[in-house]
């Protein structure tokens, strides 16, 4: 009775072994997966991530635009507004300031308008932002209204300052670092 007590203690003891060995295998092919679940995860958050960098418009530009491209652009632009040639006084691009200490250079240009209205001013901005996503309004000065009259109404019209600006790589050289 004795021997037969050991025996089917002996089983037990070892069929909780296989068993616990077996849910232990479990327990870490379960956590073997969760961790691959959350590589996969992170891999889709990665490569979406990617793909919305590569579809976005370029905020930089590694090339300068000529002053008379942007002189012809921006009078395009105007033209799109209703602004006469006559209203566009001055297009003057700036000279190029580097940002703090980084690779990237701020490059401007001035416009200055007269007798325009909001209307062509708001419906000309909406043409830089449609046309070139890079180039920003980054200064708008408005002087005091003027009232005027344009087919039989009368519309007030503003002498109106603009800065527009765009970033333009521009690396330093490894040898100023």
């Amino acid at each position: 009775m004795r021997q037969a007590l050991l025996i089917y203690t002996l089983l037990l003891a070892v069929a909780l072994m296989v068993t616990g060995g077996i849910s232990w295998k479990n327990y870490q092919a379960s956590a073997r997966l969760a961790k691959s679940q959350e590589a996969t995860a992170e891999c889709f958050r990665i490569a979406k991530r990617i793909h919305a960098l590569k579809t976005a418009p370029d905020l930089a530009t590694e090339t300068t635009e000529s002053e008379e491209e942007l002189t012809q652009k921006i009078e395009v632009w105007a033209s799109t507004a209703s602004i006469k040639p006559n209203q566009i006084i001055l297009i003057d691009p700036l000279s190029p300031r580097r940002i703090s200490d980084s690779d990237y250079l701020l490059q401007g240009v001035e416009v200055s308008l007269q007798n325009t209205s909001l209307e062509q001013l708001a419906s000309f901005s909406r043409a830089i932002q449609a046309k070139d996503k890079r180039l920003k309004v980054s200064e708008l000065s408005l002087s005091a209204p003027r009232s005027i009259i344009r087919q039989n109404q009368k519309e007030e019209t503003w002498q109106i300052e603009l800065q527009l600006t765009y970033l333009r790589l521009s690396p330093k050289s490894t040898q100023s670092r």
